[in-house]
C-alpha cells in the first residue's frame, strides 16, 4: 500500500485532478471510479468520496466497499499520515 502524508497526498489529487469536484477514486473490490462531484449530486461529501464506492448510495453501479472496513483497501490504497499523526486508509485515485 502506498503511504503519503496529507499535504503530499493533496498535492497529488490537486495536481492530477485540479478542483476537488473533479478528483477521481478507484474501489479496490469492484474497479469503479467515481468523482467527487457524482458524490456530492447524491447529498455526500468529498470525504465520502474518499473512502466509499459510490455504490453504497446508489444501486447503479459499484458495490457497497469501505476504507474503513474489516479489509479495508485490500492493499489496494493509499494510507495518508494526517497532521496529527492518525492514518487513514483511502481509495486511490482513479485515471
Amino acid at each position: 500500500m502506498k503511504e503519503l502524508d496529507y499535504n503530499k497526498w493533496l498535492e497529488k489529487g490537486n495536481k492530477k485532478f485540479g478542483k476537488i469536484e473533479n478528483w477521481k477514486f478507484k474501489c479496490p473490490k469492484c474497479g469503479n471510479i467515481a468523482t467527487v462531484a457524482e458524490f456530492e449530486e447524491l447529498g455526500e461529501s468529498a470525504n465520502t468520496a474518499t473512502q466509499n464506492c459510490i455504490g453504497r448510495f446508489t444501486k447503479e453501479k459499484g458495490c457497497d466497499w469501505t476504507a474503513y472496513g474489516l479489509l479495508g483497501t485490500l492493499d489496494k490504497g493509499i494510507s495518508v499520515k494526517n497532521v496529527d499523526g492518525s492514518t487513514i486508509q483511502v481509495f486511490d485515485f482513479g485515471d
